[in-house]
Order: structure tokens, then sequence, then C-alpha cells
């Protein structure tokens, strides 16, 4: 007497093929997502560079001037018998807005700096994602087709298994 397989339910093999059929689109969808909203974030990153380098230049401009303007206000003549030190000349009222323009310039600095390290920051981790991304497609695209191909085969067979069981047995 050959052994008989023990077929309790064909539904649960149907459920199965039926969740790997969603897994699979919504595993598309969602590096489909994720892909889009990294490109979104370097798109912006690029903007934020693109900001920060025309406020650097405009800060530096705004510097130029205003130490152009706090020199000209100076005494002639020379300028150390006024003043002691050339640090007490750069501490008078007049070099000021040159204090607040070199402040300006340097946040811009920084944060152009914080914009540039946070953008290759994104673009090397999308290289990685990217990697494993292609995996996944790889095996979303020809390996669970695949999968859900031999899991249809193995229904079919096991459907007229039981039907030719069932026949016989009754």
């Amino acid at each position: 007497m050959s052994p008989s397989a023990n077929v309790l339910s064909l539904q649960a093999l149907v459920d199965l093929r039926a969740a790997l059929l969603r897994f699979v689109a919504e595993a598309q969808k969602s590096a489909e997502q994720t892909h889009l909203e990294t490109q979104r974030t370097l798109e912006w990153l690029d903007q934020q560079k693109e900001r920060w380098q025309g406020e650097e230049r405009r800060r530096l401009d705004l510097l130029q001037r205003e130490t152009t303007a706090a020199v000209s206000k100076q005494p002639r003549g020379n300028r150390l018998q006024t003043y002691a030190t050339p640090r007490d000349l750069v501490n008078t009222p007049e070099w000021e807005p040159v204090r607040r323009a070199t402040s300006s310039l340097h946040e811009a600095e920084e944060q152009l700096g914080q914009v540039r390290r946070c953008a290759m920051a994104v673009h090397t981790a999308g290289i990685d994602y990217e990697r494993e991304q292609k995996r996944l497609s790889v095996l979303l695209a020809v390996e669970m087709p695949k999968a859900i191909a031999l899991l249809d085969r193995i229904i079919i067979e096991l459907t007229a298994y039981t039907n030719i069981r069932s026949a016989g047995g009754s």
C-alpha cells in the first residue's frame, strides 16, 4: 500500500498564493516610493546648497562693502597713534557692521557645510539603498513569480490528487 498525502486544506495554499501576490505588489510600491522620496530629498538638498551658496556670496559682498565703509571712516594719518593697538581700531563703533557681516558670513558658511555633509550622507545612503533595492527588485520580479508558479502547480496537482482520492474513496 502506497503512503497517501495528508492534504487537509488546499485553501491554505490558495490563501498563501494570494498573500504572496499582495506582498509583491506592496513591496514594489514601497520600493518605488522610497526611491522617489530619496530623489526628492536630494533635489531639496541641491536647492538648499544653491541657496546657501548664494547667501555666502551675498554676505561676502556685504562684508567687503562694510569693511570698505569702516576703513573710509577711520581718521587719516597714523592710526596707531590714535588707537593703542589694531584691536582697539576694530573695536570702534564704525567696525560693528563689519563684525555683524562677518558673523553672518560664518553662519552662511556653516549652513552650506551642513547641507554639503547631509547631501553626501544621503547620496551615500542612496547608493547603498539602490544596491539593495536592485536585489529586492530581482527577487520580486523574477524569483517571486517563479515561486508563485510553483505554488500554482502544487495547488493544481493537489487538487487533482484530492479529486482522484475522493472519486476512488466514494
